[in-house]
């Protein structure tokens, strides 16, 4: 293992050039001080993932170019996604400090969701999703949920009713509650529909903001997806056609015409998007 570091910096000078290596060669390391306590050799880049995590390898991106161009090394884009999910679970995990029921059912919980992972019937990503409405639910308190929490909860969190499922489930089978997911009643689906046209909104305004300070950010296909769904509740399609007029865009897919506006166009909003630019 010893023998890395000499060649990493050989290949550092060729990459970057004599000067700029000998500028920066220390930053690297402490990568290879740690990995010399963990490994007599080089080992695989899956191994070296595992142990320094992506969050890790950011710091030295230039170690992992140099591992990545070397013959018997290969890289593994899942693992370092499902890495980064695990740790994005452990911060989900953290929000419970201090409250160990929470925490006790959290990790019973992720505990089965991992072992449908060994089961190859889901991924790590899903199961970070199906996590992230329990620390919504559980946060704050330190006992069994009751049906009063998981109403109150979903009338904050209506969008997170499907993804709630899984864990009400659990709790039902496991620990004997009864609890359920209360039907959708009208008031639910408007509060739902408010809320996506809020979020839609944020990110239509965060776009205006973008291309007005940047008009060169403006993508045609960009616009359409945020403004598609704000003002036609439709998805944009992998086949559409438009056609430019002046005061906006005539956009057809599956047989429906829908006008989307330039940029410039009177959006209620607008008066609130200049405010914030100014």
């Amino acid at each position: 293992m010893r023998d890395a570091f000499p060649v990493f910096a050989l290949w550092l000078a060729q990459d970057v050039g004599n000067d700029k290596a000998a500028m920066t060669i220390e930053r690297y390391a402490p990568f290879f001080r740690d990995a010399a306590q963990q490994w007599p050799t080089l080992p695989d880049f899956p191994t070296i993932l595992s142990h320094f995590k992506p969050k890790g390898m950011r710091r030295y991106l230039k170690v992992k170019q140099w591992l990545e161009q070397l013959p018997n090394q290969k890289t593994d884009k899942q693992l370092a996604v499902d890495l980064a999910e695990l740790d994005r679970i452990e911060v989900l995990r953290g929000k419970l400090a201090g409250n160990p029921v929470a925490e006790s059912l959290f990790d019973s919980y992720h505990d089965k969701l991992l072992s449908k992972y060994h089961a190859g019937k889901t991924s790590i990503t899903s199961i970070r999703l199906a996590m992230q409405p329990v620390i919504g639910l559980m946060q704050g308190f330190n006992h069994f949920p009751t049906q009063k929490d998981i109403d109150a909860y979903l009338r904050k969190k209506p969008g997170q009713r499907a993804a709630l499922t899984g864990f009400i489930s659990y709790l039902r089978r496991e620990h004997a509650l009864d609890l359920h997911i209360s039907k959708v009643t009208k008031k639910d689906q408007q509060r739902m529909k408010v809320a996506k046209r809020n979020a839609l909104e944020k990110k239509v305004i965060a776009y205006i903001m973008r291309c007005y300070k940047d008009p060169d950010a403006f993508r045609l296909h960009d616009w359409l997806r945020l403004a598609l769904p704000y003002f036609h509740w439709r998805e944009i399609r992998s086949e559409y056609t438009v056609i430019e007029r002046p005061d906006g865009y005539m956009v057809s897919q599956l047989g429906e015409e829908m006008f989307v506006p330039k940029l410039t166009g009177e959006f209620s909003f607008m008066k609130k998007v200049m405010a914030e630019i100014n």
